[in-house]
């Protein structure tokens, strides 16, 4: 699922770009009448050299410097929430194509890593849910900033659920006969750099837990940067963004 540019770039003109507009309209049409009358009293006085002035060419410029100043940021902004919400999307896509696949064979593909290398070619993990058909093309390898997700144990016990379903063991997800028993699907943000992953793996209650970690000062449940990792653990998002966005 792919985030639309066009709906972005057009609701950031509807609010941000038009408003402004208009005032500078306003203040064009204020230096035209103001060149009018300047152009009145020239003839007046037989001098019919008419241009603008420095403060007037000023005023200009520093209405364009402000549109420039309010408006590139708000719209890139806007593209980095995009992003994230189209990675949170997609990662929701897979995480039930993962629960289709226990569901059909009792356990999660045991082949870890990277859904990509390139963003075209899919990997070991991503090959694995369309060998079974549980999730259908174009399959989303990698996250709203062009990175490949990734997909690993939590629990790092590895592959430990025996397979029997030979309709399974034909897959190469299932080939070696066990599946993992936890995944955790991850998307490093918009700095590529780990930090929230998936927490903390609680095997009692086979489930993942971000409680006490933290990206660029708030919580990993709710973050605010763009930065912070999205991940999603036994179907369920661990961490993931709340409110205002910081850059």
């Amino acid at each position: 699922m792919y985030f639309s540019l066009y709906g972005v770039c057009a609701r950031w003109v509807q609010f941000t770009v038009k408003p402004l507009i208009w005032q500078a309209g306003r203040m064009i049409v204020w230096l035209r009448m103001r060149r009018q009358r300047h152009r009145r009293r020239s003839h007046a006085h037989g001098n019919n050299v008419v241009g603008y002035t420095l403060i007037e060419i000023l005023i200009v410029v520093a209405v364009i410097g402000i549109i420039v100043a309010i408006a590139i940021p708000n719209l890139l902004s806007s593209l980095q929430r995009s992003r994230q919400k189209r990675t949170m999307a997609d990662i929701r896509m897979i995480t039930l194509a993962l629960e289709s696949a226990r569901t059909d064979c009792n356990a999660y593909p045991d082949d870890t890593g990277a859904f990509s290398r390139d963003c075209v070619n899919a990997e070991a993990p991503a090959q694995s849910l369309r060998s079974g058909q549980w999730i259908g093309d174009p399959m989303p390898l990698c996250d709203g900033w062009r990175r490949p997700f990734y997909y690993d144990d939590p629990s790092g016990a590895g592959p430990s659920v025996l397979i029997s379903d030979p309709s399974c063991l034909a897959l190469p997800a299932y080939n070696s006969g066990k599946g993992l028993n936890a995944y955790y699907i991850l998307s490093y943000g918009r700095d590529g750099s780990p930090d929230c992953r998936f927490g903390v793996w609680d095997a009692r209650n086979r489930m993942c837990s971000t409680s006490g970690v933290t990206c660029s000062g708030s919580a990993c449940a709710g973050f605010s940067s763009f930065n912070c990792d999205i991940a999603a653990c036994m179907g369920h998002f661990v961490s993931y963004p709340a409110g205002f966005q910081k850059q």
